[in-house]
């Protein structure tokens, strides 16, 4: 009887452990996970620029920004000269694709 005693309570020693192993373990990987949750929150709301997350808000985000990249890019493609009658002479005498006509 004795044997199976010290059987047992090394079992329930054994589980005891690892059911503890486990359980810090999970509380580990809640911790991890929770801080991953947090970096990707902070990461999201400083990428859009809001203090809340709602579905789409990426989406609009780098739609914003394509935007904006477009714009600039439009706007410096077509700035306007703005030149006289004489300087515009000046510069068609320039130009080799209009001498001779």
């Amino acid at each position: 009887f004795g044997l199976s005693q010290e059987v047992s309570a090394r079992l329930m020693t054994v589980l005891a452990e690892m059911v503890d192993q486990r359980l810090t373990k999970i509380g580990m990987a809640e911790a991890l996970t929770n801080m991953a949750k947090q970096g990707l929150v902070s990461g999201v709301s400083k990428f859009t620029g809001k203090d809340s997350y709602e579905v789409g808000d990426i989406t609009r985000a780098v739609r914003k920004i394509q935007n904006d990249s477009l714009a600039a890019k439009t706007k410096s493609s077509s700035k306007r000269l703005d030149l006289s009658s004489n300087e515009l002479l000046t510069l068609a005498a320039l130009d080799p694709q209009t001498k001779g006509s």
